[in-house]
């Protein structure tokens, strides 16, 4: 009996389903390793932003107090209610202004981009019962992976980006195309397998709507993220995603200069 091609796909995804049903609850109960090694724990959605706020917000008290410290030290050489400290005082003051207004601009934005990775790291982790594992902020040696995430689907690296008007699929900036695309490219090269590549806008729609493909990269909205996983064709079995995580583990402890995700 000769399936038509509806039916063999949905075939194909009932049989995928299936394949997975005895990951339903946490997948550390089936024994399945969520956590790469590395003795730290794994790293948490948006970690690397976190870290870049608190280390500019620690600058920032740290310059503001070596400020004052050297106000109070000019005013008690030159004295401190001379014209010389006066002039001083109000450049200090003007100087702090310019920093803190640029500082939290900054930061609002570093922060807009954590609270988006958070987001969408949500939605990858609530998808590991259906076989879906992900790993964070990995650090490439060359910049900062947000997500890699492999599953019955597939691997695919996922860029997050934090914009938050709708935006056409036109006017996507051609930095972010290009870094998803990286992302992807350094992921195969290190692991030998096919990767796919994300960008999920988090806060955003796209105006045409749907899944589009932009240079080798597929764009979406985060609202379409966990029923696009769950349809993608099943290639991989479930003792074959397991593997996989394994080894792209090993493969991200073993490459010089990249920041294993378990630290």
């Amino acid at each position: 009996m000769a399936w038509s091609r509806s039916e063999r796909g949905s075939k194909m995804r009932s049989s995928c389903r299936d394949s997975f049903k005895f990951w339903h609850g946490r997948p550390d109960e089936v024994g399945m390793s969520v956590e790469p090694a590395g003795g730290n724990g794994p790293r948490r959605p948006g970690q690397y932003g976190r870290e870049v706020v608190r280390r500019k917000a620690r600058w920032t008290i740290l310059g503001i107090v070596a400020l004052v410290a050297s106000m109070v030290l000019l005013g008690i050489l030159v004295g401190f209610h001379t014209p010389a400290f006066l002039l001083a005082e109000v450049a200090a003051i003007a100087g702090m202004l310019v920093v803190y207004s640029r500082t939290d601009r900054g930061l609002e934005r570093r922060m807009r981009g954590v609270r988006a990775e958070q987001h969408v790291g949500a939605i990858l982790d609530s998808l590991a019962a259906g076989g879906w594992l992900s790993l964070h902020d990995v650090a490439s040696g060359r910049g900062n992976v947000d997500h890699i995430v492999v599953g019955p689907g597939g691997i695919l690296t996922v860029e997050t980006k934090s914009h938050r008007a709708p935006i056409s699929i036109a006017r996507l900036d051609g930095a972010w195309l290009r870094q998803a695309y990286a992302e992807r490219k350094w992921l195969e090269g290190l692991i030998g397998e096919r990767v796919d590549a994300l960008l999920v806008l988090s806060n955003a729609y796209l105006i045409e709507r749907g899944i589009w493909r932009q240079r080798g990269v597929l764009v979406l909205s985060a609202r379409l993220l966990a029923r696009h996983l769950r349809q993608r064709r099943c290639v991989y079995s479930p003792a074959e995603v397991q593997e996989l995580h394994t080894r792209i583990v090993a493969a991200l402890d073993a490459a010089p200069g990249v920041e294993r995700p378990g630290r």
